[in-house]
């Protein structure tokens, strides 16, 4: 199918029937419903298209003609991670055990999901887990496994090398890493999706710019996919500009960005580990969501900056800090400061000088306070 008449600008309210004919539903194990209906038991709510809001205020404050947020904090578990994990459990071999390795959002939309479609699940997450999610993942059924960071471990998150273990024993890597289960990239799309759709029904001019918070990567791998697809369909003539939203204190895809500067895409895929290195300690973060060892899905991030003109934006703690509390008070979104950091990335480049009066920019608030 090629054309605008290919792209379901209007439909149902669930995202993966409405999409389901642009992902590879042919594999789906399970039907939509039933396990959104699950999912509804287990959290109150089902997944429904979230809202797109428009911000006259922050955009003045900005600079720019318009701000757009997409507001992912009402989904299943209070973020838009639980897109890349119904994904995947509608695909997942019957009965699999799965694991995550996580200690935030992604960890509760898993054990939602895990538990609404009868599978068990095993968290491996750092001793500094916050108490609440803590909390939660048992009051889910999760089997939480403390990996701690010792003096003399490799460099990388010991969670995640302990998760990967799993999987190489057999375990279903029910993830949001895209280099690990490819797949979680698939449900992810249809927040780019809906997005597209929201701006062409609300009869908006073409979005200029995207500023997406990049931890491991997986929801600007997604968002440049589904970007790639709705360009392919007729349904944006061209992308905006990318940009990969990180802390200051911590940003490895930025370092990886520069180290690749002058080569060949072909060239970082070749040697990876010459230009994304993973840290040995991670440092502490108001925004602690993107505080990933390393970004796992990269490679598809810095593709997607280059091919729309982008770059990655780092963002310092008082900014994260700024944009929460102003995407709080501008639009009453429970929004905490890693779910804010896309905002926060505008706010850098406003201060920078490096947003025109007539562009139209869009964020994400992709995760609820806690």
């Amino acid at each position: 199918m090629t054309g605008p008449s290919a792209f379901p600008f209007n439909g149902d309210a669930h995202p993966f029937v409405r999409f389901r004919e642009l992902m590879d539903h042919a594999q789906w194990r399970i039907d939509v419903r039933g396990l959104d209906a699950a999912v509804a038991i287990v959290d109150g709510k089902g997944l429904r298209e979230t809202p797109l809001v428009e911000s006259p205020e922050l955009a003045t404050e900005l600079g720019v003609a318009r701000l757009w947020i997409k507001d992912e904090t009402g989904n299943p578990g209070g973020s838009h991670k639980i897109r890349h994990l119904f994904g995947l459990a509608l695909r997942a071999p019957a009965e699999a055990p799965f694991a995550i390795a996580s200690c935030g959002n992604a960890a509760l939309a898993a054990a939602i999901v895990a538990k609404a479609s009868g599978h068990g699940l095993e968290v491996f997450v750092p001793p500094q887990m916050p108490a609440q999610v803590r909390k939660r993942l048992r009051g889910l059924g999760a089997d939480i496994v403390e990996c701690v960071r010792s003096e003399g471990d490799p460099p990388g998150d010991p969670c995640y090398r302990r998760f990967r273990e799993r999987v190489r024993e057999g375990v279903y890597p029910f993830c949001c890493q895209g280099s690990v289960n490819p797949w979680t990239i698939d449900g992810g799309r249809t927040l780019a999706w809906e997005l597209v759709a929201q701006l062409h029904v609300a009869g908006a001019a073409p979005i200029t710019r995207i500023l997406v918070q990049v931890g491991g990567g997986a929801l600007m791998s997604a968002t440049v996919n589904g970007l790639r697809l709705a360009q392919e369909l007729g349904a944006i003539d061209r992308w905006p500009r990318l940009h990969a939203v990180q802390a200051a204190q911590h940003q490895p895809l930025i370092e990886a960005w520069q180290r690749g500067e002058g080569h060949f895409m072909d060239q970082l895929a070749d040697a990876p580990g010459d230009f994304m290195r993973p840290t040995a300690v991670v440092p502490q973060s108001v925004a602690s969501g993107i505080l990933d060892d390393e970004t796992y899905d990269w490679l598809p991030v810095v593709r997607g900056m280059r091919e729309s003109d982008g770059f990655p934006v780092a963002a310092t703690e008082e900014t994260l800090t700024h944009a929460r509390d102003r995407g709080r008070a501008a639009t009453g979104i429970d929004v905490s400061a890693t779910g804010a950091a896309g905002l926060a990335g505008a706010m850098e480049l406003a201060a920078r000088g490096e947003l025109g009066r007539d562009e139209h920019v869009a964020v994400l608030f992709t995760g609820v306070e806690r």
